[in-house]
């Protein structure tokens, strides 16, 4: 029964106080149900696994914000503000010429987010000359044209050299808070380590085992 019934029925019994609380008691569970199903502004969306990306309008904001010389390629001085994709290079230059084009940025992200921007278990391993380093912070950003829909992450290096990434809690729905899980996507990511830091970039997939678990060498960035 919806709450607006539950109101009319309240005002066929006023000549009967039982039936009155009873229907008092029916319209205020209808409005605590509505209240769980829907939240209070609308649709629960607390408990997302997922979020969708609109990888037309993320290619063009890239080209936007990259592509200064206007020429519609994403050449290695361009990359250079965005470690991302200049370290990924390989997975968006499908033609084999160095740069990277709109198409080959639209193709690409749309085979990363078939199914939407995931959450996943993304770690890596921090080395420096083939060494594991303990206790560096990694961090996580997500590039700039993916901003609305990723959120930054972060991790710190055990012994082994290896950082768990996670998003903080505000970040993740209610019911997965507290574990290590990020969306995948483009992320720019420095890492700090006796007092340095190194800057480099990362895709996080699902794909492949350096997607979802890279080694970043010190001694190499």
């Amino acid at each position: 029964m919806a709450a607006g019934n539950a109101g009319w029925l309240i005002n066929s019994v006023r000549g009967d106080d039982a039936l009155k609380e009873s229907a008092l008691k029916v319209q205020a569970a209808c409005v605590g149900l509505l209240l769980v199903v829907t939240g209070c502004g609308g649709m629960n969306n607390d408990d997302w696994r997922s979020k969708s990306v609109n990888v037309s309008s993320a290619a063009s904001s890239a080209f936007e914000k990259l592509d200064t010389n206007g020429d519609g390629q994403l050449d290695s001085s361009e990359l250079e503000s965005c470690p991302a994709l200049r370290d990924s290079l390989q997975l968006y230059d499908s033609s084999g010429d160095g740069n990277i084009a709109k198409d080959e940025l639209e193709s690409r992200l749309s085979t990363l987010f078939a199914s939407d921007a995931t959450l996943a278990n993304i770690t890596c391993t921090v080395l420096s000359s083939n060494r594991p380093v303990a206790g560096a912070t990694v961090n996580y950003a997500p590039v700039e044209f993916l901003a609305d829909v990723l959120s930054p992450a972060q991790g710190t290096t055990d012994s082994a050299g290896i950082a768990r990434l996670t998003y903080a809690d505000a970040d993740l729905p209610s019911s997965l808070q507290g574990r290590d899980l990020m969306l995948i996507g483009l992320y720019n990511v420095t890492i700090t380590a006796g007092g340095e830091t190194k800057t480099c970039g990362h895709e996080a997939n699902s794909s492949s085992r350096e997607g979802v678990n890279p080694t970043f060498d010190l001694k190499k960035l």
